[in-house]
This record gives C-alpha cells, structure tokens and sequence, in this order.
C-alpha cells in the first residue's frame, strides 16, 4: 500500500467493525451489491476512510451521483474511468 498523503486516523486501514456496522445500517446491500457490481468486491475491502465518508452520504443515488461526476471529469482528463449511472445507449 502507498500513501501519498495523511489525514486523521489515517493509520487505521482495516474497515471497523463499527463503521461496517453504520454502513450497514445507512445503505444496506444495496450498496455492497452495487460496489461489488462495479468494483469487484463489497464492504470488507474498504478502508475505514472510505467505509467512514460512504456513510456521510444520504443515499446510493448521492453516491452514485458523485461517482459518475468525478468519472465524466477523469474521462475529460484523458484518464481511464468506468461507467457509473444509466447503461449507456
């Protein structure tokens, strides 16, 4: 693992229990399943960093939402992205 920069309680990598548990409890499998979809793996591969900002957002549409903009912003970079949001026609 690299890490170009620290934030607060950045040394902590492994997914908490406790953050699972609010994650869990915010999105359900809803969530796990999409991730899964378009990652190739579910919750237990997230940091807690990660399993800590997805549960800040209010809904998988909010996520997905942010996920497709940052996407269509790496595209226009010249960067590869996958395709977040509706299939495409």
């Amino acid at each position: 693992m690299t890490a170009l920069t620290e934030t607060r309680d950045a040394h902590k990598i492994a997914l908490r229990p406790s953050t699972l548990s609010m994650l869990q409890s915010t999105h359900g499998e809803e969530l796990e399943k999409f991730w899964q979809k378009n990652f190739g793996y579910g919750y237990s591969c997230l940091t807690d960093i990660e399993g800590g900002y997805l549960c800040r957002v209010v809904s998988l549409d909010a996520i997905r939402t942010r996920m497709a903009k940052a996407a269509e912003r790496a595209r226009g970079k010249g960067l590869s992205a996958i395709h977040i949001g509706p299939t495409p026609s």
